[in-house]
């Protein structure tokens, strides 16, 4: 009897060595997963999906996280200037921020004059983002608040071609600083 108790006595402290060695491989991993948490935000502008079918429609500012960190304080400028603070966006999500409006005309789209970011025809817009004194800067493409209706009939076909142009930018952006392309 006394054997058999010092077998599993010894079974005893084999065990609460194991998983000792495993709750500090664990709180290693748990440590360096922690340290190794950031932000990293990409910027676009957007047409606000709830004005799309007005002759007059919204247009705002995309901020995405592709980080691991939820990004706090971020101060958006465009041009220099303080535009907007927003307070956080979280891994893997949006903010969107109004910026401005469009009319839709016979031609083209035009920008009302309320406009806190003015975007102009073939002028790209100049976003930078500031988050913990770290500044990330993007110029951002306008075409798609400037695509055209070339056939009043209903076919979408222009506007189409300028969000699968955007979109191949966008996805070549997301190449280059996600995965370092």
């Amino acid at each position: 009897m006394h054997c058999i108790k010092d077998v599993l006595e010894i079974v005893y402290y084999v065990a609460l060595i194991i998983l000792t060695i495993k709750i500090v491989i664990y709180a290693r991993r748990t440590y360096e997963l922690e340290a190794s948490r950031q932000y990293d935000l990409l910027c676009q502008l957007s047409i606000m999906e709830e004005t799309t079918g007005d002759y007059v429609f919204g247009y705002a500012l995309e901020i995405y996280n592709t980080g691991n960190k939820v990004a706090r304080n971020i101060e958006v400028q465009s041009n220099g200037k303080h535009i907007a603070k927003i307070d956080f966006v979280k891994p893997g999500s949006s903010a969107y921020y109004p910026v401005g409006r469009m009319m839709r005309m016979l031609g083209e789209n035009l920008t009302t004059p309320d406009a806190e970011i003015v975007v102009k025809k073939g002028e790209p817009v100049s976003i930078c983002l500031v988050v913990d004194e770290k500044e990330f800067n993007y110029e951002l493409n306008t075409d798609i608040l400037f695509a055209t209706r070339d056939n009043v009939t209903g076919t979408l076909k222009g506007i189409e071609d300028k969000l699968e142009d955007i979109k191949k930018v966008i996805d070549t952006e997301y190449q280059r600083r996600v995965k370092g392309y």
